[in-house]
């Protein structure tokens, strides 16, 4: 994975049907990055009536993470070794430039991200489909969005889900991006509850009129379902037409 991707594949991640997978981010990341900054791959770009809502909540969720008031596993989250360089950069609507970005989907490295393997990423990013990565941090972002790296665990209960259920700030956002992409039908592929519980997906569906499918493996529930999520995007989900797609019987 060159760092040049932003550049030399920017016509890559260009998703035109009305099909959209959902998923979450990994507690592994990948170090490294550019200070390049491609903003036309980042979410609140492609958004306009919830574009400050999102960068509001990125900000609150930067803020909460340098407050001391969260920790992870006894340690405060500023002082973990993922969120040392952390910058308020473009991607919080901040202006900090001496930032370290990769796309989304090279920043990742969990098990979902490892099962893709790099010819799912790349696989991902040519995919005429939508997918969007629900985070603690960032709360929704694109696969191709520029993110720094960090660390921003997501709990039910938590702070973090308190930021992103808030006024259903991300329900809303989400509405937005599927009214804009005119979307006809969601795969949620979440796995964890603390992460669907993000999202009023009621609401949704009701808003959108698109059928969201909430996906489970018969191999395990919960984390253990990212992987065998991983392998059906990239195995068939990924590369299937729309009407394949909109076929599944739920």
């Amino acid at each position: 994975m060159g760092l040049g991707f932003l550049s030399a594949n920017r016509a890559f991640y260009q998703p035109e049907t009305k099909v959209l997978m959902v998923t979450i981010c990994s507690l592994n990341k990948k170090a490294g990055g550019s200070s390049k900054y491609d903003e036309t791959q980042a979410l609140a770009s492609k958004l306009v009536r919830t574009r400050d809502d999102l960068l509001k909540a990125r900000r609150e969720a930067f803020d909460l993470l340098f407050s001391g008031q969260i920790k992870w596993q006894g340690i405060p989250l500023g002082n973990l070794k993922y969120n040392k360089e952390l910058r308020l950069g473009k991607d919080f609507g901040g202006n900090i430039e001496d930032v370290k970005y990769l796309p989304a989907i090279y920043r990742y490295d969990g098990r979902f991200y490892t099962a893709l393997g790099r010819d799912g990423k790349d696989k991902l990013l040519r995919s005429k489909h939508h997918v969007l990565i629900m985070s603690g941090l960032y709360g929704l972002v694109t696969p191709a969005e520029p993110i720094q790296l960090y660390s921003m665990p997501i709990e039910r209960g938590s702070k973090v889900q308190e930021i992103w259920k808030r006024n259903k700030v991300l329900t809303r956002v989400l509405v937005e991006y599927a009214q804009l992409n005119r979307i006809k039908r969601i795969f949620d592929f979440t796995a964890r509850s603390d992460y669907r519980e993000l999202i009023d997906w009621d609401f949704v569906a009701n808003a959108t009129g698109a059928e969201v499918l909430y996906c489970f493996s018969v191999m395990g529930g919960g984390e253990d379902a990212l992987i065998p999520f991983a392998k059906f995007m990239k195995n068939f989900a990924l590369a299937a037409s729309e009407e394949e797609l909109l076929a599944i019987k739920a």
